[in-house]
C-alpha cells in the first residue's frame, strides 16, 4: 500500500506522480535509462496516511511528529537509500543559477522530509504540503545547469567555479555522433554534450532546463524542466574568455584581440545600416540567411580557439599569433552543417572588419581577400570547397565586389591554384543549380536531359568514372552533384528496379536528399542575388544608375557614395567595363586553362575559355 505515496522515479507508477512537468520529466528520463540517480517522490498522501495513523498532526502551519518511528519505517523501506541522499521539494529547482545540492545523511532523512514540509508551509498560505524528490547522491566534482532546445542553435552551461558561474557554448551532437576525444575537448564538457543530446532525444520539447551534477565518470541528471527561451547569451564580454569546448581558456593577448575585432566589425554594420535606410543592404538579409548574429559571432570565434588558444587568419597581421597544428582536423570533424555556420562568421567577422588588413581602396581590399581566403584554405582543406558558397555569399554581403577579387587575383599573382580557388565557385554554381532545375522539372537521373547535365559536369571536373572522385567529394556525400553522380552510376532500369525492389527505395531517398542539398545551396546564394537586385531596382528608378545590370559593376563603396549624391561619370563606366573586357581577354593564356586540370595532375580538355569564365558577365546565380 506504501507505493501509492512513494512513487520510485523510472518505475510503473507514474501515473501516480504529480503533474509538475519536471517531475514527469525526470521520470521519463529515468524510464529511458538516462543517468538519473535512482529516488522517489514522497506524495503528499503520505502525510494524511501519517496524520490517520495518529503519528503527526498539522496545526496552523506547524507540523508536530508524535510517532517518528512509523514515518521513518515508510521511508527506509520504500527504497534502499545509500550513505547519503539528496532531499528537495520539487519547486526548488525553478531557478536561474546552478547551487549545490546538500548531502542528506540516510538516518536524518525523516528530519529533512519534515523540514521541507515545514517550509513549504510556512511560505504558503494554501496549508498544503508539496511533493518531495529523494535521490541517491553520487561525489560531485563540478555541478551547474544547462540549457538545450530542439531548434537550431547551440548548448549553453554555467558551470560553479568557486563562487562564480562559468559560462559555456557547447556544439551539438546528433544521432550516435560522439564527443572529441581530450585533449580537444575537457571530458566533463563531452559528457554535458551527451546528456544534453539524450534529453533532446527522449524528451523532444521545445526548450529545457537541466540540472547536472560531474562525479568525474557520469553526468547525471538531477532535474529537468521545460523553460521559455533558450539560455540568452551574456554578451561578448562574458563569452570570449572562456574557450567554450576548446578546453582552456584564451590567453589574454588573443581575448583582447577578440574582442577589439568584435567590436569594429560590428560598429561597422550598424553603421552601414543606419546610414542606409532607404536602400535595403545586402548585409542586412545575409545577416539572418547566415546565421550571423553578433552573438553568434562571438560564439563562433570563441569555438575556433581550439586546443592551446590559436586563431584562425582573421584577426590583423600584425598580431603574432600561430594556429594550433590540429586546429584543421578539428574543424573538418565537427561536421557540414556547423562548419558552415561557423565558416559564415568567420568571414562575416573579417570582412567588416575596418582596417583589420590595412584596406584602403578596392583594389587592396580584393588583393587581402584573396591572401585571407587562401591562409583560411590551408587550415579546413578540402572542407573550404565545400561551403565556398557561404564565403561568396559572405563577400557580397560586406560589398567586397567578387569581380575586383577575380582580377585583383590575375593581376597579383600567376599561380593557378590561387586563381582556381575564384573561378571554381562560379561554375559549380553554375552546375548546382543546373541539377536544381533538373529535379525541380521531376526528371530522373536516367533521362537523357538529366545525363546531359551530368556529362558537362563530368567533362568539366573530370569525375568520368567511379575512381575520379576527388573534385566531386563524393566520399563525403556531401555535394548535391556527388550524390547525383552516385545514383546516376548505380541507377537500374524500371524493370531492374521492380525485380530489386530494396536498391530502388533506397535510390528514392537519395535523391531527395540531393533535392534538399540542392536547395539549400541555390538559396544561399539566391538570397544575395535577390538582395542585390533590389538595391539596383532602387538605383536605377532614381536615376543612379544606367540599367539593372550596371549594379555589378559597382562595389560597396560605390553604393554608399551613390546614396550621398555621387554621379558617375560616363568614363566611369567606360573604365569598369573595359576590366571586365581586360579580364576575358586574359583568359586565353595558359595559367587560366591550367585552372581545369584535376587535382591528380591529369589535364583535361578544357572548352572555350570565354564560357568558362561565364561567372563574371551576369549575375551572381547565372547558369
Amino acid at each position: 500500500m506504501i507505493d501509492k505515496f512513494i512513487v520510485p522515479l523510472g518505475g510503473r507508477s507514474a501515473a501516480s506522480l504529480p503533474t509538475h512537468a519536471g517531475i514527469r520529466a525526470l521520470d521519463r528520463a529515468a524510464r529511458a535509462g538516462m543517468p538519473v540517480p535512482a529516488g522517489y517522490v514522497v506524495l503528499p498522501a503520505l502525510a494524511d496516511l501519517a496524520v490517520l495513523h495518529g503519528a503527526l498532526t498539522v496545526n496552523g502551519g506547524r507540523i508536530e511528529v508524535h510517532d517518528p518511528s512509523v514515518v521513518r519505517l515508510w521511508l527506509d523501506g520504500a527504497a534502499a537509500a545509500g550513505s547519503a541522499v539528496w532531499v528537495r521539494g520539487i519547486h526548488a529547482v525553478e531557478r536561474s543559477t546552478p547551487s549545490q545540492p546538500a548531502h542528506v545523511p540516510a538516518n536524518d532523512l525523516l528530519s529533512a522530509v519534515i523540514s521541507l514540509w515545514q517550509t513549504h508551509l510556512h511560505a504558503h498560505a494554501d496549508a498544503t504540503i508539496q511533493p518531495v524528490l529523494i535521490q541517491d547522491a553520487p561525489p560531485i566534482e563540478q555541478y551547474g545547469l544547462a540549457w538545450t532546445s530542439a531548434g537550431i542553435g547551440r548548448d549553453h552551461a554555467a558551470i560553479a567555479s568557486g563562487a562564480r558561474f562559468r559560462d559555456v557554448v557547447l556544439e551539438r551532437l546528433f544521432g550516435w555522433e560522439r564527443a572529441p576525444n581530450p585533449p580537444e575537448i575537457e571530458p566533463a564538457m563531452a559528457r554535458i554534450q551527451a546528456l544534453l543530446r539524450d534529453v533532446r532525444r527522449w524528451l523532444g520539447g521545445e526548450h529545457w532546463q537541466i540540472e547536472w551534477v560531474d562525479d568525474g565518470s557520469t553526468c547525471w541528471l538531477l532535474s529537468v524542466q521545460p523553460c521559455e527561451s533558450e539560455r540568452p547569451h551574456r554578451g561578448i564580454g562574458a563569452l570570449v574568455p572562456t574557450a567554450g569546448i576548446g578546453g582552456g581558456p584564451f590567453t589574454p593577448l588573443v581575448a583582447d584581440v577578440f574582442r577589439a575585432a568584435i567590436d569594429r566589425a560590428w560598429s561597422k554594420v550598424t553603421a552601414i545600416e543606419n546610414g542606409l535606410t532607404d536602400l535595403p543592404p545586402p548585409a542586412c538579409v545575409a545577416h539572418n540567411r547566415l546565421y550571423v548574429d553578433p552573438a553568434d559571432t562571438a560564439t563562433a570565434l570563441q569555438t575556433f580557439g581550439l586546443g592551446n588558444g590559436g586563431l584562425l587568419p582573421f584577426v590583423p597581421p600584425a598580431q603574432d599569433v600561430r594556429l594550433p597544428p590540429r586546429t584543421g582536423r578539428l574543424l573538418r570533424s565537427l561536421g557540414r552543417g556547423t562548419a558552415l555556420r561557423l565558416l559564415a562568421a568567420h568571414l562575416r567577422a573579417v570582412l567588416t572588419t575596418p582596417r583589420a588588413h590595412a584596406l584602403d581602396t578596392t583594389v587592396n581590399d580584393a588583393r587581402a581577400l584573396v591572401d585571407l581566403f587562401d591562409r583560411t584554405a590551408e587550415v579546413y582543406g578540402r572542407l573550404f570547397w565545400r561551403v565556398s558558397h557561404v564565403w561568396i555569399a559572405a563577400t557580397v554581403a560586406a560589398g567586397v565586389d567578387g569581380q575586383q577579387m577575380l582580377l585583383a587575383a590575375l593581376q597579383g599573382t600567376a599561380d593557378a591554384g590561387r586563381l582556381a580557388a575564384y573561378a571554381r565557385f562560379r561554375d559549380l554554381a553554375s552546375d548546382y543549380l543546373s541539377v536544381r532545375k533538373a529535379i525541380e522539372r521531376g526528371e530522373m537521373p536516367n533521362s537523357e536531359e538529366f545525363q546531359a547535365v551530368w556529362e558537362e559536369y563530368a567533362q568539366r571536373w573530370g569525375a568520368r568514372t567511379e575512381n575520379e572522385l576527388e573534385l566531386a567529394a563524393a566520399r563525403d556525400h556531401e555535394h548535391p552533384l556527388a550524390v547525383v553522380r552516385e545514383i546516376v552510376m548505380k541507377q537500374d532500369t524500371a524493370q531492374q528496379q521492380r525485380r530489386r525492389g530494396l536498391k530502388g527505395a533506397l535510390m528514392r531517398p537519395l535523391l531527395a536528399r540531393a533535392a534538399r542539398l540542392g536547395e539549400s545551396f541555390a538559396r544561399d546564394l539566391d538570397i544575395v542575388r535577390h538582395t542585390w537586385l533590389v538595391a539596383a531596382d532602387w538605383l536605377a528608378e532614381q536615376g543612379l544608375i544606367e540599367g539593372r545590370d550596371d549594379i555589378w559593376l559597382l562595389t560597396r563603396a560605390d553604393l554608399e557614395r551613390l546614396v550621398l549624391g555621387w554621379r558617375p561619370e560616363g568614363e566611369f563606366w567606360t573604365r569598369r567595363r573595359a576590366e571586365w573586357t581586360a579580364l576575358l581577354t586574359q583568359a586565353s593564356e595558359p595559367v587560366v586553362d591550367r585552372i581545369f586540370c584535376s587535382e591528380r595532375g591529369k589535364a583535361l580538355t578544357p572548352p572555350v575559355a570565354n564560357d568558362k569564365l561565364r561567372f563574371i558577365q551576369g549575375t551572381w546565380c547565372s547558369g
